[in-house]
């Protein structure tokens, strides 16, 4: 830096930095009035074990382990980097496999913001539509999903209850326990 730069620099007068300042102050206003808005969607996610999307080989039915199943529950919220929320779980349902294995579905609100130029809607920086890869770091868990859903109705999908009365020989318990709680679906 030479001596007339610094010279310069000495001169700045009170009123200057006062305007300075206003200007600066105006700019970064209008911007964030202006600006982007975050708004919250909801959407439905299935649960799967590993992030598939990067994976050489093809989908294969990637589940959950036992005990990241367990660690999933209603209410559980993720955090940005201030400390605001992101996104929160409104529902976790789970439909037991053979064996300890659960296919694990969960509505999630989700704050991210809509470009107007290709009318997608950025989570995290990644556009969130059906069969796209997500991420969520929840309380006690980092899950990774594949978005199944990206506009859940705000009354919730129609349902329909089902009664089957059944007999059944020589089958294992865990089938018919499995029979007996099985939940509505759409």
């Amino acid at each position: 830096m030479n001596l007339f730069s610094l010279k310069k620099l000495r001169e700045v007068t009170f009123t200057q930095m006062i305007v300075l300042l206003l200007v600066v102050a105006s700019v970064v206003g209008v911007v964030k009035f202006f600006g982007k808005r975050a708004d919250w969607r909801t959407i439905k996610i299935q649960v799967v074990g590993k992030d598939w999307s990067n994976l050489p080989v093809t989908y294969n039915g990637y589940r959950p382990p036992y005990w990241l199943t367990e660690s999933i529950q209603k209410n559980d919220v993720e955090r940005s980097v201030g400390g605001g929320r992101i996104a929160e779980v409104i529902d976790v349902e789970r439909y037991s496999r053979n064996g300890p294995e659960y296919d694990v579905y969960l509505t999630v609100r989700i704050n991210g913001i809509l470009n107007k130029k290709t009318n997608k809607y950025i989570y995290k920086g990644r556009a969130v539509e059906v069969g796209a890869p997500i991420e969520l770091r929840l309380n006690r868990a980092l899950v990774f999903g594949q978005i199944i859903d990206d506009q859940v109705p705000l009354e919730g999908y129609i349902t329909k209850r089902i009664v089957v009365t059944s007999l059944y020989r020589n089958a294992s318990p865990w089938i018919v326990k499995n029979l007996i709680s099985v939940r509505s679906f759409s």
